[in-house]
């Protein structure tokens, strides 16, 4: 099985939700991935003594796939920036959900997913319920801020909300197509998580400081880090990183109603 998937033989499209679409593409990475999920469900069967035999899933070898470093350059960006501004009138929730990713380094699910109630305009952050590391407090720059007070409360509960507003919009699909209409079909939602951290870095911001701006897993303190306000020091780098990235996306914020920080963002 797990030579199979590395070799591409379960490669294809499937079609799922009425007018969804996936596409998959095996793999290294992916066999190793279902080896080790394979391996985690039977572990826990056998603990309950509900499954017979060994585990199907020990010893078997796997190769990982490259690790993904793959980031947007400022030309991308700006690329990426430009069919937002076209595309924005046709397509107005999927652009302003990848805008929302882009200045906030948001996972894609964070993103569509996000409620008005968690959003703290004058805590300056995002107080998400549910994330990959559970509560996670997001402090969240001025450009981030203002496209959010920017868009129409479609639902009283949902920030993009589906057609019937019981529940969240499913834009996976048309986040990618916004990536492939900017000649970006090898990047995806969280190749731009992976540039904004990149760019908080190339600011100067410490480890501690970028794991903060993305929500990384902090053992033992998830819930100590979700009720506290970000201290302003924190606001103040989100604030910087998201402007640097509206800039090169060609929407130049406006420096007259933002922190001293932000003034050395290139």
């Amino acid at each position: 099985m797990a030579d199979g998937i590395a070799k591409g033989k379960t490669a294809g499209t499937f079609t799922g939700k009425p007018g969804g679409r996936a596409v998959v593409t095996g793999g290294a990475g992916t066999a190793a991935r279902v080896v080790e999920l394979l391996g985690g469900i039977y572990s826990w069967g056998e603990k309950r003594e509900l499954v017979p035999g060994s585990n199907p899933a020990h010893g078997v070898e796997t190769a990982r796939g490259e690790a993904k470093d793959r980031m947007l350059s400022a030309d991308e960006l700006r690329a990426l920036g430009e069919t937002l501004g076209a595309s924005e009138a046709a397509m107005p929730m999927p652009t302003a959900a990848l805008r929302l990713i882009a200045l906030t380094g948001l996972r894609r699910e964070e993103a569509c997913g996000l409620r008005w109630s968690e959003i703290d305009m004058p805590g300056g952050c995002l107080r998400l319920e549910t994330t990959k590391t559970g509560r996670s407090t997001r402090p969240i720059g001025k450009p981030a801020r203002d496209l959010l007070q920017s868009l129409p409360r479609l639902s009283d509960e949902w920030v993009f909300p589906n057609h019937g507003g019981s529940g969240r919009a499913e834009l996976k699909a048309s986040i990618a197509a916004l990536f492939d209409a900017a000649g970006l079909k090898d990047a995806r939602s969280h190749d731009l998580r992976r540039t904004f951290g990149s760019i908080a870095a190339d600011e100067g911001y410490g480890d501690a400081t970028v794991a903060e701006l993305l929500g990384h897993s902090r053992r033992g303190v998830t819930r100590r880090h979700y009720i506290r306000r970000p201290d302003a020091a924190l606001i103040a780098a989100a604030d910087r990183v998201s402007r640097r990235i509206a800039k090169a996306m060609g929407a130049a914020p406006d420096d007259r109603a933002g922190s001293g920080a932000s003034a050395g963002v290139r």
